[in-house]
């Protein structure tokens, strides 16, 4: 109280002082109470939210070693009940697994730093199933700072480890299936150019590391810039109107090899737009070397057919030829020795047999090139059928030519007509004999050679072991125009009149009769090198004689029964025939054959008998015959018959055989071999 009177105006303000006081005491009680309850309101939202929430909400004492609260999705996440946890604090170390607890530990000492602290780790429900664990912890303070206790929060994560599995499982096999691909896959980020991703096949395709490759821009994997900017220009205009790209490109290797390649490419878009192109890279370095390797086979084929269709027509002219020689041939042999060496006919005579030879030499190489020249093969050593022939071969070369002979050592044996070997020397030191222009080489070599046929050799290379024959010239070699066509009849590069075109095409023709190839090296100027190669055979060789000594003719009076569908041979054969001394029974077909040999009253001592006829050939009419009069013997004639012969299943030193055309000489020397042969 004031303990001087107050005046009026003191005591109305004093009452107005008191009055703003107590209203200010009402309206604090009212804020404290308001603040009270708000307090309360978010504790009940707090613990409304820890109550109802999946994550496990907990509270534990400084020292974390009492826990204060657990929320419950706890008996939820963990399988266990709360109040088991209360009664015994340490018990939540049981569910952790055993992999986990040393780790767990060490981590639960380490959050007593006051840090805010979190971890992942397993537990063991008590039905064994196994959960992910993630732990959150963050410290509780006082009002001065101090730390009071420890909240957190616990998550299961087991379905984001199940998923996390998956996405890496699903990665590693789009990884092995990129890996297992023959293509190469590239991530390409269309901004920057830059490899984000690839797959195995690309490190080998390109040469280098899937770590180099990633970070490396697409440019570096071109030929250059100009090709870069082409190839990035194509997939723009082809992204403009599909969702795809796809066409052929070059690219390049890390030692620089250029190779060939395809592309098919796809954007990953994100609407409209994309960012990212996977890249799809074939190699087609295989491919191209198979197509080319395709397009030389079939270039192989085509020239095969056609020196195929070449033959045959070679070979019917040829028979034909030797029918229409033969006549000639004999009637100017038989009119030679009714004519006087002094009469003037006797020249032209002559000029008319020699014409007839060298027109059956030249039919005889036709045939050799159409392989259907007769043959009787024999087990020879080369060294020994070449070295017969050396004297010859100088002759045929000159002088001027050096002639060089190289015999291997050991050389194999092979089976072939030693006239063969002898006719391919000849024509082949002919054809070195003309390649040079003055002085020069020819080299004669043999060597054994065992061959594995590659990919890329000729159609016509074989495997196996084979017995090489090679003639060597230091001529003006050929162009790869003139190799194309080496081996076909009638072409030469000689001037008119120089050559016939016959002499490789014979070459040819006897090598592949007897189942042999001939590789050709030869550039302009440096030469040419031709090596035939002819399969081994195992068996005794057969010395080769080379006698020719002049004879009398042989005769015999045996009753001689001659079968042949062309006239003129057939006339022609049998005055041959009468001459010798024969009694000739004459059949111009397999059936007035069968006719005669059946009326006459003596026997039949010898079937003459052309080997191609229509209706019936030469061996089955000697098979049927001979069933008949099996005293009866047979002498085969043809142009060609080698096929025949080999159809008929019969070995060659089972047959008697005479080519056509023959003189009258070789008619009675061969007559006389098949009636004094022993039966």
């Amino acid at each position: 109280m004031n303990p001087h009177p107050q005046t009026m105006e003191d005591l109305q303000a004093e009452n107005r002082f008191l009055k703003e006081r107590i209203r200010d005491l009402e309206l604090s009680e009212s804020a404290r109470k308001r603040d009270e309850e708000r307090l309360r309101e978010s504790e009940k939202r707090f613990w409304l939210i820890t109550e109802t929430i999946d994550e496990v909400f907990w509270m534990t004492d400084r020292d974390l070693h009492r826990i204060l609260y657990l929320s419950p999705s706890f008996e939820r996440v963990w399988g266990r009940s709360r109040e088991s946890l209360y009664q015994n604090q340490r018990s939540f170390l049981d569910a952790v697994h055993p992999e986990d607890r040393e780790r767990f530990l060490a981590n639960l000492e380490s959050g007593k730093n006051g840090q805010a602290f979190e971890q992942e780790y397993r537990i063991l429900l008590p039905d064994g199933t196994l959960r992910h664990i993630w732990d959150r912890r963050f410290p509780i303070r006082n009002e001065q700072g101090s730390i009071t206790g420890y909240a957190g929060i616990t998550t299961d994560i087991s379905e984001l480890k199940r998923i996390e599995r998956a996405r890496n499982e699903s990665v590693q096999l789009l990884r092995e299936t990129l890996s297992s691909l023959h293509e190469a896959v590239l991530l390409v980020d269309t901004n920057s150019r830059v490899i984000s991703d690839c797959n195995q096949t690309a490190e080998v395709m390109f040469g280098f590391s899937r770590e180099e490759l990633i970070g490396r821009t697409s440019e570096s994997l071109h030929v250059g810039e100009a090709s870069w900017r082409a190839f990035g220009e194509k997939v723009l205009a082809q992204l403009a109107v599909s969702d795809h790209f796809e066409f052929a490109f070059q690219m390049k290797r890390r030692d620089g090899t250029v190779f060939p390649t395809e592309h098919f490419g796809r954007p990953i878009r994100h609407g409209k737009s994309f960012h990212t192109v996977i890249s799809v890279i074939r190699d087609l370095t295989e491919r191209k070397r198979a197509q080319e390797e395709q397009e030389r086979l079939r270039a192989q084929l085509v020239q095969a057919q056609k020196m195929e269709s070449i033959g045959r027509l070679a070979g019917g002219v040829a028979h034909d030829f030797n029918n229409m020689l033969g006549v000639i041939l004999g009637h100017s042999e038989m009119a030679l020795d009714q004519v006087d060496i002094l009469h003037p006919l006797h020249g032209d005579l002559q000029e008319i047999r020699k014409a007839a030879q060298r027109s059956a030499d030249l039919t005889r190489q036709l045939l050799a090139f159409a392989r259907k020249q007769t043959v009787m093969p024999r087990i020879l050593d080369l060294n020994g059928t070449v070295s017969g022939m050396l004297k010859m071969l100088k002759r045929l070369i000159g002088e001027d030519i050096e002639l060089e002979w190289n015999p291997g050592e050991g050389v194999w044996p092979v089976r072939m007509d030693p006239s063969q070997i002898d006719q391919m020397l000849a024509n082949l030191c002919v054809n070195a004999r003309d390649a040079i222009a003055a002085v020069g080489r020819v080299t004669i070599s043999t060597d054994n050679s065992i061959l594995e046929r590659e990919e890329g050799d000729e159609a016509e290379f074989y495997s196996g072991d084979f017995v090489c024959l090679t003639v060597k010239d230091s001529g003006c070699g050929m162009t790869p125009e003139v190799r194309n066509h080496l081996f076909e009849p009638f072409f030469t590069t000689k001037e008119v009149g120089k050559g016939t075109g016959l002499g490789l095409a014979t070459v040819y023709g006897i090598i592949r009769q007897n189942g042999g190839f001939i590789r050709v090296d030869s550039e302009p100027g440096l030469g040419t090198s031709f090596r035939l190669f002819m399969p081994r055979f195992s068996a005794r060789v057969e010395p080769v004689s080379r006698e020719n000594t002049e004879k009398k003719l042989l005769q015999g009076c045996e009753t001689v029964l001659l079968v042949e569908d062309e006239p003129g041979l057939l006339k022609m054969g049998g005055l041959m025939l009468q001459k010798l001394g024969y009694r000739v029974l004459a059949a111009g077909s397999p059936e007035e054959a069968e006719r005669l040999a059946e009326a006459h009253p003596g026997e039949v001592m010898l079937l003459i008998t052309d080997v191609v006829m229509p209706q019936m050939n030469g061996r089955d009419l000697a098979k049927k015959l001979t069933s008949v009069h099996p005293q009866l013997k047979c002498l085969l004639m043809s142009g060609h018959s080698a096929d025949i012969l080999s159809q008929a299943g019969s070995r060659e030193a089972e047959v008697h055989f005479v080519q056509k055309p023959f003189s009258i000489r070789i008619l009675a020397e061969k007559i006389r071999e098949v009636l004094d042969a022993a039966p």
